[in-house]
Formats: structure tokens, C-alpha cells, sequence
């Protein structure tokens, strides 16, 4: 076999060379000192330093192309179902299944009132029904349950209380006792409530029992009376309502005439609020609390300003009915309260309100 020309100043190597084929070189490195074998192409051929120099530079291998995906083989696009006709959906007006709404079923105008008064006759079976309100008859049939005028009374929320006074239009007026609730109290023994006992009890005075606020425009405060203040900008918590309520009970006209509403004269005022406060009053702290208010004997007021008279009278007079009171550290006020009567120089700058009424609001920020 004819031995093959080495160029001058490459290694001579006992065997001869394998040539390496081009994939085989991309994936080579070499050094500063090595070269690559150099293939063959023909026999006893002999390369020139130029073509060494370029087989010594290798192509770097690109990016391995991804093969095209079998568009049989991906998902089908996506296609909006429709919906179908169900058996709801098919239900006419007429029908006496229960799943016949007019939000399903298109009618007219004629056959949903048709529908509406087929309703109200058939649940109004007795007189007391038949009652002109905006709300539905299975409505009042939940509100009107052990409702009477104490409970609507409870109630400050105006929305909540105009419900309430529509429903007990429903109650006849000779409305008698539920038997029901009536044998269960017998089975269970229940003893009646002693208002005395609880009226008897020492008054515990604290600052979160009432949230006094700000009316949001301060430009009312110069047309409003202490007595319109304490009726629509007080909060009272539910305990504290409880005792209202039983001393309202106690001095609340009787007269048939206001059968329907509990009023509370303004001459048994003061005889209320000394059994609230727990003992008498003296006659000083009688006449400062009644001339900021300024009630007369012929007024007659509602349980709610009895409420917010009483919350203001505990909270102007507690200081002197309890000498250990807590500071605002210990029993702070409500949130909303701190923060409305934190502006209250500024709601009352420029502004001509009433001497008394001042005083109150005051009287409500310090103590």
C-alpha cells in the first residue's frame, strides 16, 4: 500500500488516520496545539497550509429545527354550544309546575297580572289580607309573626321599620295570644319578667352603651334643637335599649286613643329618667339637664327620643352619679364617634347654632 505524503511540520503517526466524517468534527474541540485529522479525499494527495487553516475553523451547529406537528392529530377548535331546549324551557304560563317563571317563559303584560291576582287570591283567604302594601303576601306572613308595637318601636333602621309598620296593618286588632307559643311557655315553665328586680339592680355607666354622632352637613346644626339632636344622632346598644324599654313601658300613656303608638308625656320625663339613672336626681342637676333640653309638660315624645335623651343624661351626668368612673383610656368611645367630634371646632366655626346645643355637643367631647 503506498505510503501518504505528510505536509512538512505534521506528526507522523505509525498508523495511518481514519477519516472523520463532518458531523463527527462538529462536535469536537481542539486546542491551541492540535488539529483535526484532515479527511482524505484521495489518495497520496497532499493539502497546502491554506486548506488547513480552513478545516481548522468548524461551523458551529445551529438550532435543531422542530418537526411540523400532524394537524390531525391536535385538538378541534373550540365551538360555542348551543343551548338546548330543556323541558323547563318548553313550560308555558299556564302550567301548574312550579318551575313556570316568567323570567323562562316570555308572556305579555295581560298574563303576568292575570298570574299576580290568580296569586293574591288564592293566599289571601281571610280579610286581614287585604291590605293595600308594596310587599308580598308570603312577606308579611314572616314579619307579622309575634309583631306588635313594642317591637317596631325596637327597631331604628327606617327601612327595616317601615316593613314592620306594613305588616302589622295586617294584624286585626283583636288579635289574640299565639296557643301555641302560649303551651310551650306553660310546659316550660317560663317565669313572667320582674321589672322590678331588674330596675333595682346598680347602674353600671359606660361610654360604649350610646354612640353619639355628627350630622354629615354641618350647615343643620344651626336650625337643629337639642331635642331633634338627641332623637336622630344617637346610637344605642341593644342592652342598654332593653332598659330603655322597660322603663318606657312603666310611664307610657295608656290613653285609647294612641292605642297603636307608645308615646311617653313630657310631665313623666323627668319621673323616667331619675328611675334610669338609678336614684333621684337633685335639683340642681334637675334644672341644668332641663334647660338644655327645654321639654314642656304637653309634649309628647316617641321611644326613640326617649332613647337618645336617656343616653345623654348618662353620659353629661354619670361624672356625678359615679365617682370611680373610668377614664377614656380604660372605657373609650365608639371609633366613629372620636373621629366625628374631633372636627367639631371646625363644623361649628362661622356658625350660628344654638347656645344649648353647643354646650351638649361639648359636654359629649370631654366626658
Amino acid at each position: 500500500m503506498a505510503r501518504q505524503l505528510l505536509a512538512p511540520g505534521a506528526p507522523h503517526h505509525p498508523h495511518p488516520a481514519r477519516p472523520h466524517s463532518s458531523g463527527q468534527l462538529r462536535g469536537k474541540r481542539f486546542t491551541e496545539n492540535q488539529v483535526p485529522d484532515a479527511p482524505t479525499d484521495k489518495p497520496g494527495s497532499v493539502k497546502s497550509d491554506d486548506e488547513e487553516v480552513e478545516d481548522e475553523f468548524i461551523k458551529r451547529r445551529g438550532k435543531k429545527r422542530r418537526k411540523k406537528r400532524d394537524a390531525s392529530r391536535e385538538p378541534p377548535a373550540f365551538q360555542t354550544s348551543i343551548d338546548p331546549e330543556t323541558q323547563v324551557a318548553t313550560i308555558g304560563p299556564d302550567s301548574h309546575n312550579t318551575s313556570a317563571r316568567p323570567s323562562l317563559v316570555a308572556i305579555t303584560s295581560d298574563e303576568l297580572q292575570e298570574t299576580i291576582d290568580r296569586a293574591k287570591s288564592s293566599a289571601r283567604a281571610s280579610k286581614c289580607w287585604d291590605v293595600d302594601s308594596f310587599l308580598d303576601v308570603e312577606i308579611l306572613k314572616q314579619l307579622r309573626r309575634e309583631l306588635n308595637e313594642e317591637v317596631i318601636d325596637n327597631e331604628f333602621n327606617l327601612k327595616r321599620r317601615t316593613a314592620l309598620q306594613e305588616a302589622l296593618k295586617t294584624i286585626p286588632k283583636d288579635k289574640s295570644h299565639c296557643e301555641a307559643l302560649t303551651k310551650v311557655q306553660n310546659e316550660l315553665k317560663v317565669p313572667p319578667v320582674n321589672a322590678g328586680l331588674w330596675l333595682s339592680l346598680p347602674r353600671v355607666f359606660s361610654r360604649s352603651s350610646a354612640r353619639f354622632e355628627l350630622p354629615l352637613d354641618s350647615r343643620t346644626l344651626e336650625t337643629m334643637t337639642p331635642l331633634e339632636y338627641v332623637q336622630n344622632n344617637v346610637v344605642i346598644s341593644s342592652p342598654r335599649k332593653l332598659l330603655y324599654n322597660c322603663i318606657f313601658n312603666k310611664f307610657k300613656l295608656d290613653d285609647v286613643e294612641v292605642k297603636t303608638e307608645r308615646k311617653l308625656i313630657g310631665k313623666e320625663i323627668q319621673s323616667a329618667l331619675n328611675l334610669m339613672m338609678g336614684k333621684p336626681m337633685t335639683p340642681k342637676q334637675q334644672n341644668y339637664f332641663h334647660g338644655l333640653i327645654g321639654w314642656g309638660d304637653d309634649d309628647v315624645i316617641d321611644f326613640k327620643t326617649f332613647c337618645g335623651l336617656c343616653a345623654l343624661c348618662e353620659r353629661l351626668l354619670a361624672p356625678e352619679y359615679c365617682a370611680q368612673l373610668p377614664d377614656r383610656r380604660t372605657d373609650p368611645c365608639h371609633e366613629i364617634e372620636t373621629a366625628d367630634f374631633e372636627a367639631l371646632t371646625r363644623k361649628l366655626y362661622a356658625k350660628k347654632v344654638d347656645p344649648n346645643l353647643v354646650e351638649i355637643l361639648q359636654g359629649i367631647k370631654t366626658r
